[in-house]
């Protein structure tokens, strides 16, 4: 009986690979069927400040590579570009947020999405003043990578019964059901889609969507493709030749276009309806100042935001009954078109279902509230006094072990091996933003002074224009 069964599944998982195959040979034709003439590179530098190699392709689209083999046998690719939801007026915000999941929903080419499991390698993602295209593969399969990216600019697929059910499922999940609140609770242009009510979810338009996604993957020449991995330079040139250089160029000049950001000024306080499609709960903290910015900011960005995550992860962790999910997120940034502008947002979620075995939500609830108590209270202290010098030496040491560790030298602690990525973000970086963030990284990090820290937190934390967000399921 034992033998059957397993004879029975290995011919469903052969039926399945025979399938999976012939679906990447139909795709393989269709691409080839689609291509325009193949494109050139026009322009090679080598030998860049990390090691990297610059192409300018024949659309004015620049590809920049460096062979980085920390994770053997993967390829890293991202592509950028300028626009954005900047594109857009303040009415297609609804649209906006919702107009990178157009190929989730309908497809490519003559294909639906449901038949295209080989193409979830690479993702999309609609900023507020970029676009992007990032993904990774083995090495073996980055041909299908770049017909991805082709098919990703040039052939989204409608499907409007697809649609329909993402409409239908939106709705059904939607966490903010409460009809006399604002639709945004900080920002019609940084706002997470599960902010948005079920009413306004039903009032999502599809043609606005794909029109929004196609307008903002319509200049190619203004995109930077950056390469890391383990990745044979013969391979990716024919790649970039032919899938990429062919694309037409847009207009590669375009910019993004600077727009008020619309972060709600004042304090405010929101409380939703449940986190996520499950029964969470969280809080989130986002604070919106004015900062300065110069040479050394990006590296007091980095302590400040190591020190909160430190501090508040230690005092979550220190509690008993750690198994109810609870974790925490802290992202400091400033906005690239307003340069004075920052955001700081710390979110401290708890999944109930987690600890559900031990703890009933009512209880895993009221000790979810004490522990946002006691992170309120760390960050009120880190206002008034600022870190110490044991937090301060403790988050700088930590920035520097693990840039020590993206460069492939000894470090103290164990990381998620993300050293490939690294290097495709630094490229991203100073190829398309103009920043280095990795030379003189350590003699930067060493000269930022506690006293500075302090003053960075004291203007955030203090700031006038604050939002609590309270997600609280009912019980």
């Amino acid at each position: 009986m034992k033998n059957h069964i397993l004879i029975f599944v290995l011919l469903i998982s052969l039926c399945a690979k025979v399938a999976a195959q012939n679906m990447n040979e139909k795709i393989t034709e269709y691409v080839q069927s689609i291509l325009p003439e193949r494109g050139n590179i026009v322009q090679e530098q080598r030998d860049g400040r990390f090691g990297e190699t610059v192409w300018t392709l024949s659309n004015g689209m620049k590809v920049v590579h460096k062979k980085t083999l920390f994770v053997g046998g993967r390829i890293y690719v991202s592509a950028i570009g300028p626009g954005g939801k900047s594109l857009f007026e303040d009415d297609d915000m609804l649209d906006a947020n919702y107009a990178e999941d157009v190929k989730f929903i309908g497809g490519l080419g003559i294909f639906s999405w449901d038949s295209l499991h080989s193409m979830s390698l690479l993702s999309e993602e609609i900023g507020v003043e970029t676009q992007r295209m990032f993904g990774d593969i083995s090495k073996q399969r980055i041909k299908r990578l770049f017909e991805a990216m082709y098919l990703s600019f040039t052939s989204i697929r409608e499907d409007r019964e697809a649609f329909a059910g993402f409409k239908s499922r939106r709705c059904g999940l939607e966490t903010y059901r409460q009809e006399d609140k604002i639709k945004y609770p900080y920002s019609l242009r940084y706002h997470d889609p599960s902010y948005i009510s079920e009413a306004d979810t039903a009032r999502i338009n599809y043609d606005r969507m794909l029109y929004i996604y196609r307008t903002c993957f319509a200049n190619p020449g203004s995109f930077v493709v950056s390469v890391t991995g383990d990745f044979d330079e013969d391979e990716l040139r024919d790649c970039v030749e032919v899938y990429l250089a062919g694309l037409p160029s847009g207009n590669k000049d375009i910019k993004a276009i600077p727009r008020p950001s619309g972060l709600r000024k004042g304090k405010h306080t929101e409380k939703l309806g449940r986190y996520t499609s499950s029964n969470d709960a969280a809080y989130a903290y986002i604070y919106s100042a004015n900062i300065k910015q110069d040479q050394s900011i990006g590296y007091q960005f980095e302590i400040f935001e190591r020190i909160i995550f430190q501090q508040g992860f230690s005092l979550l962790f220190s509690t008993p009954n750690n198994d109810d999910g609870v974790s925490l997120s802290v992202s400091l940034k400033s906005n690239n078109m307003r340069d004075e502008e920052c955001l700081l947002q710390i979110i401290l979620p708890t999944t109930f279902s987690m600890g559900m075995g031990k703890v009933k939500s009512e209880e895993a609830y009221a000790l979810h509230e004490k522990r946002n108590a006691r992170l309120l209270r760390e960050l009120e202290r880190l206002k008034n006094e600022g870190p110490s010098q044991n937090e301060f030496d403790n988050a700088v040491n930590y920035l520097l072990d693990e840039f020590n560790y993206n460069h492939g030298k000894e470090s103290r602690m164990r990381y998620s091996d993300s050293r490939d990525e690294y290097w495709r973000t630094a490229l991203e970086n100073f190829y398309y933003y103009g920043i280095d963030v990795d030379t003189n990284y350590e003699k930067q990090i060493k000269a930022v002074t506690r006293k500075e820290i302090h003053k960075l937190m004291k203007k955030i934390l203090t700031s006038d224009n604050y939002l609590e967000i309270i997600w609280k399921p009912e019980m």
